[in-house]
């Protein structure tokens, strides 16, 4: 079954389609970019180890952070960490919430929308039309 497209399905599908492409822009610019965005964040390579205000990386090297010595690590902004290697990371539910299911939730709230405005509209008619027998 073949859904018809009329103008306000296709307003629809138009704004939805720009919508997750700015976002999509949006966040790969934030990844790109090199430092913090709304949809990425910079986080340690996998397999440093801390211990205390000293990171080993797995190539052996150390650097040592201006953080007390008993700071934990998610409590450290690594992002304003100069000379420790820092990987971009996506924050999936935020981009995922605000780049493809908030257009999806607004999509289903317009179509339930016409439908029930059709269904009304087809009462009134039927109305019209056993007032007028």
């Amino acid at each position: 079954m073949a859904i018809k497209l009329h103008g306000w399905r296709r307003i629809a599908l138009v704004l939805s389609v720009s919508w997750i492409t700015v976002t999509a822009s949006f966040a790969a610019a934030n990844y790109f970019g090199g430092s913090d965005g709304y949809f990425v964040y910079q986080s340690m390579p996998m397999g440093s180890k801390i211990e205390g205000n000293v990171v080993t990386f797995q190539d052996g090297r150390k650097v040592r952070l201006p953080i007390e010595p008993d700071t934990k690590p998610w409590e450290v902004d690594w992002s304003k960490q100069v000379g420790v290697p820092k990987l971009p990371e996506i924050r999936w539910p935020r981009f995922l919430i605000i780049g493809i299911f908030f257009p999806f939730l607004l999509w289903l709230f317009v179509e339930i929308s016409a439908v029930v405005v059709r269904w009304i509209a087809v009462g009134f008619r039927d109305s019209k039309s056993r007032s007028d027998k």
